[in-house]
This record gives structure tokens, C-alpha cells and sequence, in this order.
């Protein structure tokens, strides 16, 4: 490689830019498209282009790739490499990629479009008179049908192209307004026991893991029967923590005491038929070197874990999916 060659790679790696080294590329085999002048074949007006160079083929595909996704705001999905020289002398490959504005503008409005139709029938059985628990399920399918024609539309205008409009009683935010005030009509009852290992049955209520499940279900934006007297109501939903803590034994020379733990989520719906909608359950071990602290950090593990669980489901069924 000459020493001028070398100087031009250098500025072009500094730069970051595909035109640096287009214009070391001055051998008189070059495209035109090496140089940076636009291929006559792929005319702006229906494509967007982009060039890249590498060591390897692989390399300078990504790097034009790359290249229009520059030019496209992101956008590369449809890009395809459609040209390829390699300079011999320096030992650079390049490559034309390609990305056929009108063909995926088109595309993407044919894909609008269906997300239209499912989201007008979504909606269709959607009755004003219906109860809230009823209507929750079918708002939020609608704002993730509604996200994904406010994604693709931003695609379009990302392409140069101009995307239909929407209906205003349709919209992301109009459909996140009602789902949120829905939200507030739909209460969620929650319980936290402490079980008997042996028998089973139902213990002393454990009011600070309680309260860490009302905290979590009302930050998403639900409903909780009162705090005082824990009253429970005829809410959508029932949460109920069951934990159990026992302690093992260790043998009497054993200077530490270790207690289990075992905590069960059972959330059910109140409507219908009262179907149970998950059971998460988890165990684990404490140990110190006496039994009130070793108990009391078995409790404080479970309500981590009760909250994660609560947490993680609310996240995964009532919010709406991207």
C-alpha cells in the first residue's frame, strides 16, 4: 500500500465517512458509485443509496448497510447490497447497498392498512355498557394495535412517503387514555398470610408484605380496597400470598439456627368463574444466630420475591406488549 493510499485510509477512518476512501479509490476500474456519484440504475427519486468498504465482503456490506440506514433515519430493513467491487491494488472491498423507497412504502401501507382492519374489529364488540373487567382486555390488545400503526406510519414518513390518516377516536394516545382510566374503575384485592407447614391452613395476616402488594399494584395505575381494616371487596381480581417458615435443624452443635421458607402467589379472577390465572410459587433458606433474626430475614426474602412475582405478572398481562 502506498504511502498516500495509507494517508487516505487514516482520514477516512477519522472522519467516519464512506466518501473519505471513495476518494482514494481513484483507479481507472472504479465505479462511479466508489467515487460517491449516484448509480445511474437506482435513481434518488425511488431509492435511497448507500456505500461501504472493509477488508472483507461482509465488511463493507454492513458498512453500506449502515449507510443508508444514515440516510433513512434508521431505516435498512429492505436494503439489499447490489454491487460489489474490490480494489486490488489497495485491498479494499466495496459494496453498493440498495433500498427501494416506493417498494417498502408500499409495503408498509398494505401492512397499515391490516392493522386497521384488526383494530376496527378489535374494537367492534367493545360495549359502553359492558363491565370494566370486560372491556380491559380489549383495550389493551387495542393500544398494541394502535402502536404498531404509529410505528409503521413513522416508517413511511421515514422514507419519504406520506402515511394515511388515522381515526381520532383510534389513536395511541386516545386508546391509552381510555385503557388508563379504565385502570382506576378496576379494583385488585390482595392478602398476605402466613401458613401453618403442617396443616395448612391460614396463620397471622403479614401486613408488611401487604402492603408492598398494594404499593406495587397501585403503581400501575389500579384500584386497592381500603388500607384501614384491609376490607375485602368484590374486586376483579384476588391476589393472595401464602408463606410458610420453618425452622430446620441443624444438629445441637450446630452454633447457627436456619429457618425455610416457602411462598406461594395465587392470583385469581373474581369475574366469571372465578378462574385461576396463575400460581407462582418459590423457596429459599436464611440463617443467623438467632431464630427472630433468622426468621425475620426469611420473611423480608419472601416479600422480595411476592412483589417480584405480582410485579413481573401485572407487567406481563395488563400493560400493553411493544
Amino acid at each position: 500500500m502506498t504511502t498516500a493510499m495509507r494517508r487516505c485510509f487514516q482520514w477516512a477512518v477519522v472522519l467516519g465517512l464512506a466518501s473519505g476512501l471513495a476518494s482514494c479509490a481513484t483507479g481507472p476500474d472504479a465505479p462511479r458509485w466508489v467515487q460517491g456519484k449516484p448509480p445511474k440504475s437506482f435513481p434518488d427519486r425511488q431509492y435511497t443509496w448507500g456505500v461501504g468498504s472493509g477488508a472483507q465482503p461482509d465488511e463493507a456490506a454492513a458498512a453500506a448497510v449502515a449507510e443508508v440506514a444514515r440516510k433513512t433515519s434508521g431505516e435498512r430493513e429492505g436494503a439489499q447490497v447490489e454491487r460489489t467491487w474490490v480494489d486490488e491494488q489497495a485491498k479494499v472491498h466495496w459494496a453498493l447497498a440498495v433500498l427501494d423507497r416506493t417498494a417498502e412504502i408500499e409495503r408498509f401501507k398494505g401492512e397499515l392498512a391490516a392493522t386497521d382492519a384488526r383494530l376496527a374489529e378489535t374494537l367492534a364488540p367493545l360495549d359502553p355498557d359492558a363491565s370494566p373487567s370486560a372491556s380491559f382486555g380489549v383495550l389493551l390488545r387495542a393500544v398494541e394495535l394502535a402502536t404498531a400503526r404509529e410505528a409503521l406510519a413513522t416508517r413511511i414518513v421515514r422514507l419519504g412517503g406520506e402515511a394515511p390518516p388515522s381515526d381520532p377516536t383510534r389513536t395511541r394516545a386516545e386508546l391509552e387514555e381510555q385503557l388508563a382510566s379504565l385502570r382506576h374503575s378496576l379494583t385488585i384485592d390482595v392478602e398476605a398470610w402466613e401458613t401453618d407447614s403442617k396443616s395448612g391452613l391460614l396463620g397471622d395476616p403479614l401486613e408488611e408484605i401487604r402492603v408492598a402488594m398494594a404499593q406495587a399494584v397501585l403503581g400501575r395505575g389500579f384500584r386497592i380496597q381500603s388500607s384501614e381494616g384491609w376490607t375485602t371487596s368484590a374486586g376483579w381480581l384476588l391476589v393472595r400470598a401464602r408463606v410458610g417458615i420453618d425452622r430446620l435443624d441443624l444438629g445441637a452443635s450446630d452454633r447457627f439456627v436456619a429457618v425455610e421458607w416457602k411462598a406461594i402467589v395465587e392470583i385469581n379472577d373474581r369475574t366469571g368463574d372465578g378462574e385461576s390465572l396463575a400460581i407462582l410459587t418459590r423457596e429459599g433458606r436464611s440463617t443467623h444466630l438467632n431464630d427472630p433474626e433468622a426468621r425475620r430475614e426469611a420473611r423480608k426474602q419472601a416479600e422480595a420475591f411476592v412483589v417480584e412475582a405480582l410485579s413481573s405478572w401485572m407487567d406481563e398481562w395488563t400493560l400493553p406488549r411493544s
